[in-house]
């Protein structure tokens, strides 16, 4: 039987499908999510990407809003749920203003990762960019998406046939008051009925926002992250061949593309870094003041025998825990990627190498030697161990907050 010839222009054809394929698996989602709210780098100076995101702003700035006014009407005291709504706006607000405000570095980015993808042909490296991609795929998947799943059960219970009209009394006057997403009642409550649908599909969309601009930055900042740590172990398995050429003038050429291409990917580095360090400092103190609170309110709802409240509370804690996790399991990942790159260097053969060569690997050692740290507002770093003090500061306070409870 007759085998069929395979041409260059064929295989070049096939590998730039599998290319395109890899690209589209690894940043489909995070277009769509930036999309949404006006951030995507490639389309920030277009007209509609603005439109978007000041929309994206006026529903967080109007939804803080909203619950303020609730508050200062009801004067009530501090409900949790709406401190957790009220963090969520700061953080959303403040995220898509600080993307926004350095779409440029975010393009250099993305950029230079799909490009990257687009030329990757060795099976080895199209291994690890897929793996971390599917990894950023699944964590968005069901980071988002749980997000979305945890918001719709307070949409539901408000609609008008599920909920049950509170009746109060105001100003001496019994009038009923409708529910709404953001429990606005006293504020909206005295609306027409046309006016209620509108404000009630507009807190749709405020909720909406609210959980795609804090989980969804934090999902493709995530994403994008991986897949830079990707280039960098991609980077460290062309330093293992290295050894591989025999002669000198092939290890210069190799050594030449490792060099400038290991100066590209820790300049992206820094530009992530530059970008996210600021949201993720607000993070850190929001979740960890959060935290303390959430610490105060189990304390005395499982004295009190409230095991709702308290479920409710810890699994709280449980989410803003994650959140800070994800952001210390990336800035941890790209530090160990960064360094990985001079250790593999270094295992190589310097010692039969030209002078030439050996000074080339010793760039390479000089570069990962400064220890690259993705942090919180250039105070804190991000990473696994400083995760483990987060917690443990975390645990001490809520002993010394149990121990003055009992007393």
């Amino acid at each position: 039987m007759r085998q069929r010839s395979v041409t260059p222009a064929r295989t070049m054809r096939e590998q730039s499908e599998v290319s395109d394929s890899d690209v589209r698996y690894a940043y489909s989602l995070y277009e769509i999510i930036y999309r949404v709210m006006g951030l995507w780098p490639f389309t920030c100076q277009n007209i509609g990407s603005w439109g978007l995101t000041i929309f994206a702003c006026t529903t967080q700035i109007t939804m803080i809003l909203f619950m303020t006014g609730e508050t200062i009407i009801s004067a009530s005291q501090v409900d949790p749920q709406l401190m957790s709504f009220l963090s969520c706006n700061f953080l959303s607000l403040t995220k898509i203003i600080v993307v926004r405000a350095n779409w440029s570095k975010m393009q250099l980015v993305i950029k230079d990762l799909i490009s990257a993808t687009n030329f990757l042909h060795d099976s080895k490296a199209l291994a690890i960019v897929r793996a971390r991609a599917k990894l950023g795929r699944t964590i968005c998947i069901y980071q988002l998406g749980g997000t979305y799943f945890v918001c719709l059960p307070t949409i539901i219970a408000t609609l008008p046939i599920f909920a049950t009209i509170v009746n109060e009394t105001v100003n001496d006057t019994s009038s009923g008051l409708r529910s709404f997403p953001l429990q606005t009642s006293r504020l909206f409550g005295g609306l027409s009925t046309s006016l209620y649908v509108i404000m009630f599909g507009y807190q749709i969309i405020q909720l909406f926002f609210t959980c795609t601009g804090n989980v969804g930055n934090d999902v493709c900042f995530f994403g994008i992250a991986l897949n830079l740590t990707a280039q960098f172990e991609c980077l460290a398995l062309n330093c293992e061949s290295i050894s591989e050429p025999d002669t000198d003038v092939s290890r210069e050429n190799i050594f030449s593309g490792t060099i400038k291409r290991q100066v590209e990917l820790i300049e992206l580095a820094k530009h992530l870094e530059r970008t996210f360090n600021l949201i993720i400092l607000c993070i850190v103190s929001a979740n960890c003041s959060q935290i303390c609170f959430y610490g105060i309110l189990i304390i005395r709802s499982a004295r009190a025998g409230d095991l709702v409240v308290c479920i409710n509370t810890i699994i709280c804690v449980i989410i803003l825990t994650l959140q800070m996790f994800m952001y210390s399991y990336a800035g941890d990942s790209l530090s160990r990627a960064i360094e990985n790159v001079g250790t593999t260097a270094y295992k190589c053969l310097w010692y039969e190498m030209s002078p030439a060569n050996k000074q080339n690997v010793l760039f390479i050692l000089v570069r990962t030697s400064k220890i690259f740290s993705l942090t919180a507002g250039k105070i804190y770093r991000m990473d696994l161990d400083s995760f483990k003090n987060i917690i443990k500061a975390i645990g001490s306070y809520f002993s010394v907050m149990q121990a003055m409870f009992n007393e």
